[in-house]
């Protein structure tokens, strides 16, 4: 999973906060049979509010740096994979690492996972 969390940056809310909304989560899809394996977040912004959040970073969606991290720690297969995301940054992001990616606005999550994964799917001889 891959966030920008600008809230921070902007004095919304701390990371811990963020951390412990990850942790809630992670719980949560755990109860239900499924997983979150990692998740990175950038919290800085280039209008921060504090100086230490305030710079225009390599990890902030739509650049890269969170999908390449991702992808190198366990090793993806990047013309298997995709990311959806509920903004263009975040296809752009996905674009810029080169993985395909999918705009998911509202309706069935699931209907669009699984027309994805049937295209991924290989071909069979």
């Amino acid at each position: 999973m891959v966030t920008n969390q600008a809230g921070v940056a902007k004095g919304f809310y701390a990371e811990a906060d963020v951390e412990a909304l990850h942790t809630w989560m992670r719980g949560e899809l755990l109860e239900a049979g499924a997983m979150i394996d990692d998740i990175k977040y950038c919290p800085h912004h280039v209008d921060a509010v504090t100086e230490q959040y305030r710079r225009d970073c390599s990890m902030r969606k739509p650049k890269p740096g969170m999908v390449n991290a991702l992808c190198e720690r366990w090793s993806v297969d990047r013309s298997g994979s995709f990311l959806i995301g509920d903004k263009e940054s975040d296809l752009a992001a996905a674009a810029a690492a080169g993985i395909s990616g999918r705009l998911y606005q509202s309706g069935d999550l699931s209907s669009l996972i699984s027309a994805e994964l049937l295209e991924k799917r290989p071909a069979i001889d």
